[in-house]
């Protein structure tokens, strides 16, 4: 089996050749099958091995984990010569128990090693609560007001928008460092500088996600802005014949919208709170990641860009233009009766969808969207 007593591996056994050629535990059970080795045919052994495996290029080189398994596993081997005798050869079932040993201690050890690079100076728990203020909390509301009054800002507006949006969240300035904001985007997209090892955890898909959320209310946050200015403007330059049905239009346009807002934005707010506490939490690396993927697929059910998340960003993509050429058109005073039917057929239209198609789903976020509209 190549394996002997003082605990050495033999480079030349086609069980090492075979665990060297594989990345993945189902190649590895092909791997085993080929070599016809039965030494290393333990799902339990290949899953133990291959996640200290990982967790070690995570690590990367370090000298002081140097030849670790081997030392785990002369120690085993030890153990059981102690407990067997030093005349009695080892049984097979022991080398093999021996080596599921020695993976398992190290893995452990590596784990908490990451682990700790994760716990020192609590850079895992102050990245998560600077995301979480950034996307969806205290960064993202100053950000969004740093905005107020402009549909088109410069990029200059955008990063000071950004920096001030940092302090007001009271984010540290050597943490505020690790966050920028790319201004080539509406809004901004959000530009994350993490050092090793954060970036395992809130991994890029993760945060283009959280971006996207972060992009969704902020589109909200400006089309109830521009519905609310128009309301407190008592001098509507608008006929007196439809002064009423166009008071009644921008109050059905800033229930849909605050409806949408209440319900996407505090669910965005759950599910980062429910998630970043379930990562800071983790006592693995596996689990901090499992939570972190777990957050980025619920994000996607609720921000995803197809089916019917696509079809309610559409629609406040849509409402936000139209609150925008009503105000265009109150500022160069051009509305009339036409307009305002026009309008008013278009948010009637949307709205009734939503409730027709929300009556027909259970456990979807249309069905919520019901029970709110109806409430209101």
């Amino acid at each position: 089996a190549g394996v002997h007593k003082h605990g050495a591996v033999s480079s030349s056994s086609p069980a090492s050749q075979s665990m060297r050629a594989v990345s993945g535990v189902n190649e590895c059970r092909v791997a085993v099958r080929d070599a016809r080795c039965r030494l290393w045919n333990s799902i339990d052994f290949l899953s133990s091995m291959l996640t200290g495996v990982q967790t070690r290029a995570r690590l990367g080189s370090l000298d002081s984990l140097d030849r670790v398994f081997s030392r785990a596993f002369a120690g085993e081997i030890a153990a059981a010569t102690a407990e067997e005798g030093e005349t009695s050869p080892l049984s097979f079932v022991t080398i093999r128990a021996a080596l599921l040993a020695a993976s398992r201690c190290c893995t452990r050890i590596l784990t908490e090693e990451f682990m700790a690079e994760f716990r020192k100076e609590n850079r895992l728990s102050n990245v998560l609560r600077d995301a979480k203020s950034i996307f969806t909390g205290a960064a993202l509301c100053s950000y969004a007001g740093s905005l107020r009054g402009g549909a088109a800002v410069r990029p200059i507006e955008i990063r000071e928008a950004f920096s001030r949006s940092l302090v007001d969240a009271k984010i540290p300035i050597e943490r505020s460092r690790m966050w920028g904001v790319d201004t080539e985007e509406k809004y901004g997209r959000i530009v994350a500088k993490l050092d090793w090892p954060l970036g395992f955890v809130l991994h890029p898909p993760l945060l283009s996600l959280l971006g996207d959320a972060r992009h969704f209310i902020l589109n909200l946050l400006r089309c109830s802005e521009i519905i609310m200015d128009i309301q407190c403007d008592v001098e509507h330059p608008v006929a007196e014949d439809c002064r009423r049905p166009f008071l009644l239009l921008m109050k059905n346009l800033l229930q849909l919208i605050t409806v949408i807002s209440e319900l996407f934005y505090k669910q965005a707010q759950v599910l980062a709170d429910r998630y970043f506490s379930r990562i800071d939490a983790s006592t693995t690396v596996d689990d901090a990641r499992g939570h972190a993927d777990a957050l980025h697929d619920r994000l996607r059910d609720l921000v995803g860009s197809s089916g019917i998340r696509k079809m309610v960003r559409e629609l406040v993509d849509m409402f936000c233009k139209m609150a925008e050429e009503i105000h265009l058109f109150l500022l160069s005073g051009k509305i009339t009766s036409m307009e305002v039917f026009k309008w008013s057929k278009v948010v009637e239209r949307e709205r009734s969808m939503l409730i027709t198609m929300g009556e027909n789903m259970t456990n979807n976020v249309l069905a919520d969207l019901v029970t709110m509209l109806r409430v209101r």
